[in-house]
């Protein structure tokens, strides 16, 4: 049975949003984390069989799709967390997207050179909304999950 690593966190809606960094195509958004899991997995399950069926490779988790990054809080100088997927876009890039800023996507060759590009974007972001007096999300671990999905 093959099981991979799901990322789910909150979206500003109250929805949670979970994906399948391994095969970018697998997500799902419900009000529930159990709807989300249970959906992933349904989803999962089909497009394993669609692989299988259509004779096309089945993805192999070969690298580690979600990570925590600590990055200097401008505003107290100490280091927080925050928890980036990294979903392979093809067989030589990576897009890296933290769980607190959706929108940010950073893409790169390596892995490890995504983690460190997207590690100065959100450093970036807090710098300036600092500089403006703006709030900015510190990752809350209640609102982000890493969860393996075995079918």
């Amino acid at each position: 049975m093959p099981s991979y690593t799901a990322v789910m966190f909150r979206e500003k809606d109250g929805r949670y949003l979970g994906k399948v960094p391994v095969i970018p195509g697998i997500r799902s958004i419900q009000y529930t984390r159990d709807s989300v899991l249970k959906d992933l997995k349904q989803i999962l399950q089909k497009e394993l069989l669609r692989l299988t069926d259509e004779g096309l490779p089945i993805p192999v988790e070969n690298w580690v799709p979600a990570r925590t990054i600590w990055v200097i809080n401008p505003r107290r100088g100490d280091s927080v967390p925050y928890l980036i997927s990294i979903e392979k876009e093809n067989s030589d890039s990576y897009i890296a997207v933290p769980t607190a800023f959706p929108t940010l996507q950073v893409k790169g060759e390596t892995a490890e050179s995504v983690l460190q590009d997207v590690k100065f974007e959100i450093h970036q972001k807090l710098e300036l909304a600092a500089a403006q007096g703006r709030y900015f999300p510190i990752q809350d671990e209640h609102d982000a999950y890493i969860i393996k999905v075995s079918i």
